[in-house]
């Protein structure tokens, strides 16, 4: 089952009791011995999905000290206390910022978002002693404390905004849940969405109308245009790119909530041979200089390209700075290694993410043994 990784530009450390030198707040004991559980506490006027958070929480510290924690719909008073706190600007890379602070009776959980407090309550029971390995029961270590003491003053923000590492054929129904109770509780996902996937063949489709009057717009290959669905595009064409930017805006004004939009090549060869392409210079040019016209077009809001195949050299054009590269792994055009990948776009402005191919079907046939995900060294080294 092919595995990737999407990792756009997670932090855990942890016991029930913090490791001196790492504590700076004052210990506080959720549960002892002899005494009653603190509550868990959200606001009077939580949501139901801070409501749900509090109760999974309570159900997870109660089988960790074999005790009954309750909830309490309050935040004042002694306990765990999760809350959201917004502050009054936000970007869009500060939504999953939270902070843990341990001071007088009482654990609190802040977050600028309801996902950065979810993040805080993993982080959280991560230094408990919790952990969910692998999707599953079986992957879950629930300790067993009959106290619960924390020391903690914590500021996270992460150093990737969008972490991902999904099923390449999608999970089946036994193993949804599953998966989706995985990445919540090791903080993946994220607030921001990253969208770098092979482009061309949707913009086709949402404007075939105009490209069924406009065949210019596809690539010119051996003297003809290559009308087809995944056709790359002719980029030298400036009434194509004002034809990509108007799809563009379409895009974002039918999906207000999105952060992002892709603008990566499909896949494979068959890039453009007209003379304006030429001018333009290699792939990895003529795909940058599309996905910064849109990216003009449509800022404060990204764009996301990968590093890949024909296109994976790093250009010789400045990167917008809303333009984000995820650079990939494998499938690389050229000889160069991913660091140098890396590093040339870097320093053309590019945001920089990571695609990791932990496992492809025709490289390993599905057998964990043979594929990349299981290679220790690799994984270590990486």
């Amino acid at each position: 089952m092919k595995l990737v990784a999407q990792l756009f530009m997670v932090v855990t450390l942890g016991t029930a009791n913090l490791l001196p030198g790492f504590a700076t707040g004052t210990e506080v004991t959720l549960v002892r011995p002899g005494d009653p559980p603190r509550p868990v506490r959200v606001a009077e006027d939580a949501s139901l999905q801070m409501v749900a958070l509090a109760e999974e929480v309570r159900q997870l510290l109660s089988n960790i000290a074999g005790r009954e924690f309750r909830v309490a719909r309050r935040l004042d008073g002694e306990g765990l206390r999760l809350q959201v706190v917004k502050p009054e600007q936000m970007n869009i890379f500060d939504r999953e910022d939270y902070s843990i602070r341990s001071t007088g009776q009482s654990v609190t959980v802040s977050g600028n978002t309801e996902l950065a407090v979810e993040h805080g309550v993993w982080d959280l029971m991560h230094r408990i002693g919790y952990r969910q390995f692998f999707p599953g029961p079986t992957w879950e270590v629930v300790p067993r404390l009959e106290s619960i003491r924390l020391n903690v003053n914590t500021d996270e923000s992460p150093d990737y905004h969008y972490r991902r590492i999904w099923y390449g054929f999608g999970p089946w129904d036994y193993n949804v849940q599953a998966y989706q109770t995985w990445s919540r509780r090791n903080r993946m996902g994220g607030s921001v969405a990253l969208h770098s996937g092979h482009a061309y063949g949707g913009i086709i489709r949402a404007k075939q109308a105009v490209f069924d009057q406009h065949p210019e717009f596809y690539a010119l290959l051996d003297g003809e245009r290559n009308v087809r669905p995944q056709a790359k595009l002719c980029i030298g064409n400036p009434q194509l790119r004002a034809t990509v930017v108007e799809y563009a805006r379409e895009y974002f004004a039918s999906r207000p909530d999105e952060d992002c939009i892709s603008m990566d090549p499909s896949d494979g060869g068959g890039w453009c041979e007209c003379d304006r392409c030429q001018q333009i210079g290699p792939p990895s040019d003529r795909a940058l200089l599309l996905a910064n016209q849109v990216a003009d077009a449509v800022k404060p809001r990204l764009v996301g390209m990968y590093a890949y195949n024909y296109h994976s050299s790093p250009p010789s054009l400045a990167v917008r700075a809303n333009v984000c590269i995820n650079a990939a792994t494998s499938f690389i055009k050229g000889g160069r290694k991913i660091e140098d990948i890396i590093s040339g776009w870097a320093r053309q402005g590019a945001t920089i993410g990571i695609r990791e191919y932990y496992s492809v079907n025709t490289w390993d046939r599905d057998l964990p043994g043979a594929s990349r995900g299981s290679n220790l060294e690799y994984l270590a080294e990486t």
